[in-house]
């Protein structure tokens, strides 16, 4: 049974000295998930399988500083979910936030994506001066924008507060774009309200 008293609390993976305990964790969030997803989690030979999330942080340098952020979620000092942001490298002043986001399956539907990384990452791009940050989503899983896009049936979800993602309303590209190289589909929220940007320059051929 989940312990409602747990202390959840962010922190950044380049503040987090022991990353071994962070591999360990993509290690076993791979063995353990049946979740499709969890094949990005690890690999015994991440440092050459780029599509690896240790791969992503280590090797190719996708969240490091100062254009990104790997967030860790921590439960009572125990690693339980994690995402990354970073500044897109098709607009300087636009943020892709919710980058392989993992959350361990006993702490799921608790809205920890929404309370504690996304506010954490929507914080990060306001320091950096961004104008409007967004999710994305492959094409076999697109349809979980539409978690954000409307509560579901009988879900007890309070309104948006000023810290949360699309507090101020949620934009919808109606067309797959090109994000490093992969189809994505986009959702995302204006900062700056006067932010603008031709999603037609990378739109999917």
């Amino acid at each position: 049974m989940m312990n409602t008293q747990q202390k959840f609390k962010i922190i950044d993976l380049a503040e987090f000295t022991n990353k071994q305990l962070f591999l360990d964790f993509c290690k076993k969030e791979f063995e353990e998930s049946l979740d499709p997803a969890a094949n990005n989690m690890w690999s015994n030979d991440w440092e050459k399988d780029s599509h690896t999330l240790p791969n992503l942080i280590y090797i190719q340098n996708r969240f490091s500083r100062p254009n990104g952020q790997f967030n860790l979620l921590l439960a009572d000092e125990k690693i339980i979910g994690c995402a990354g942001v970073y500044i897109s490298e098709f607009c300087s002043t636009f943020a892709i936030a919710g980058c392989r986001t993992w959350i361990s399956a006993p702490y799921r539907n608790m809205l920890l994506v929404r309370e504690y990384l996304l506010p954490k990452q929507k914080s990060w791009a306001q320091e950096k001066k961004i104008e409007a940050i967004g999710l994305t989503f492959n094409s076999y899983n697109k349809n979980l924008a539409k978690i954000w896009e409307k509560r579901r049936l009988g879900e007890k979800r309070s309104e948006r507060e000023s810290h949360h993602m699309f507090y101020n309303g949620l934009q919808k590209v109606e067309f797959s774009v090109l994000i490093q190289n992969t189809p994505q589909w986009v959702i995302y929220e204006k900062i700056n309200e006067s932010w603008t940007f031709d999603w037609e320059t990378i739109k999917c051929k």
